[in-house]
């Protein structure tokens, strides 16, 4: 990831989560990300060690341009669909399941 380590984007994503948590707290947001994004949004979301998002990423690598979808319920976030990609599958939900 353009020499940085999954720590690094780990760090950089949670400051973002933050910000959005401090401005935009009351609105839906869309975020668009590439690679290694999505399984360490994974690992912040749903409580993933580091090693469990590694095996993740080698075992399923997000396919490119796929959609994840979380939607808030309450006061986190929960995984809807993950990893869909509209041109090589009809979407049925649920569509993956992660613990």
């Amino acid at each position: 990831m353009n020499g940085e380590s999954w720590s690094d984007v780990e760090v950089r994503l949670r400051s973002f989560l933050l910000t959005l948590q401090l401005e935009c707290s009351d609105r839906n947001v869309v975020i668009c990300g590439h690679g290694k994004t999505d399984v360490i949004w994974k690992k912040i979301f749903l409580g993933w060690t580091g090693e469990k998002a590694i095996a993740e990423y080698e075992k399923n690598p997000p396919p490119n341009a796929s959609v994840t979808i979380y939607k808030r319920k309450k006061d986190k976030l929960v995984l809807e669909l993950a990893n869909f990609a509209p041109w090589k599958e009809p979407l049925t939900l649920p569509h993956f399941q992660y613990e």
